[in-house]
């Protein structure tokens, strides 16, 4: 692009929802790849392509708690209720600061 091109709003919209996407998409992974190390069942009901989540029931805390907190908070932001959403930004979910697996357990 030029120097003196200056992206739209929707331009920086769409950057942001790309990114939380992939953000998305990584932490999926990383939640796949957790189950695979520990050994555990992973069973796909949408095919077991990148993009299929329909493991994620079966994730253990300690899954959750393998992914690196990045991840997890735009995982947070991608699955929760879209039309109630408790959390507006990543820096929401930030100010909670870092839970313990066990405080996470004991709430469960």
């Amino acid at each position: 692009m030029f120097d003196w091109y200056e992206p739209t709003e929707k331009e920086l919209a769409n950057a942001l929802h790309d990114e939380q996407v992939g953000g998305n998409r990584d932490a999926v992974a990383a939640l796949r790849s957790f189950m695979e190390k520990e050994g555990l069942s992973i069973e796909f009901s949408n095919g077991g392509g990148v993009d299929d989540e329909s493991f994620l029931d079966a994730c253990p805390l300690e899954a959750f708690a393998a992914v690196k907190s990045d991840l997890l908070s735009v995982f947070i932001l991608a699955h929760q209720d879209a039309t109630d959403p408790e959390f507006k930004t990543v820096s929401d979910i930030n100010k909670l600061g870092k839970g313990k697996l066990e405080e996470a357990k004991a709430n469960v």
